[in-house]
C-alpha cells in the first residue's frame, strides 16, 4: 500500500488565496520539502464552484507531480474534527439536529442503538459520549495483520 500524507490544511489556507495562486504553490512547496522520500500528497480544493486537484510524490529528495485520481488514502484521527465540521454544517442548514439518533441515518441496523437506557444520538458521537467501543471487537487479528503487511506503517506501535 502506498504511503500517503493527507494537506487538508493546504485547503484552509487556500481559502484566504487564489486557488492557482504563487501563495499556495509555495505552501504545497513548503510543505513537500518536509516530507520523507515516497511520500505522497493529494490537495484538493474547491473554489468558486471549480474543483481543482493536484497531486505529488517525493523520490530521491524531489518532488514531482503524480495522479492521484485513484489512489488509496489512510486517513487518521483528522476524521473526526472534519466529521464533525461537516454534521455543524448540516445542523446549520436545520436538516439534521444533534439529538436525532443516529439509527434514522444507517441502513442497516445497529446491534447497540442504545447506551445508559437512551438512543445513541449524533450528539453523542461527536462528543465521544456515546459509550461505543472504540476498537473493534478482535483488536489482535488487525494488528498482526498490519504488522505483516505494512511493518513501515509509522500509525501501527
Amino acid at each position: 500500500m502506498k504511503k500517503i500524507a493527507s494537506l487538508s490544511l493546504l485547503c484552509l489556507l487556500s481559502l484566504s488565496m487564489t486557488v492557482q495562486s504563487p501563495e499556495v504553490k509555495s505552501a504545497i512547496d513548503a510543505f513537500l520539502a518536509g516530507l520523507p522520500d515516497k511520500a505522497e500528497v493529494a490537495v484538493g480544493i474547491v473554489h468558486n464552484g471549480e474543483e481543482y486537484r493536484y497531486g505529488y510524490i517525493k523520490e530521491d529528495g524531489q518532488v514531482r507531480e503524480a495522479d492521484q485520481e485513484n489512489a488509496i488514502f489512510e486517513v487518521g484521527s483528522i476524521t473526526k474534527t472534519l466529521t464533525a465540521t461537516l454534521l455543524m454544517e448540516q445542523v446549520e442548514k436545520g436538516e439534521m439536529e444533534l439529538g436525532d439518533p443516529i439509527q434514522q441515518y444507517l441502513p442497516v441496523s445497529m446491534k447497540q442503538p442504545t447506551c445508559e437506557g437512551h438512543a445513541i444520538t449524533l450528539k453523542h458521537l461527536v462528543t465521544h459520549t456515546s459509550g461505543l467501543n472504540p476498537a473493534p471487537g478482535s483488536f489482535l487479528w488487525p494488528y498482526l495483520k498490519s504488522k505483516l503487511f505494512a511493518p513501515q506503517n509509522p500509525i501501527i506501535l
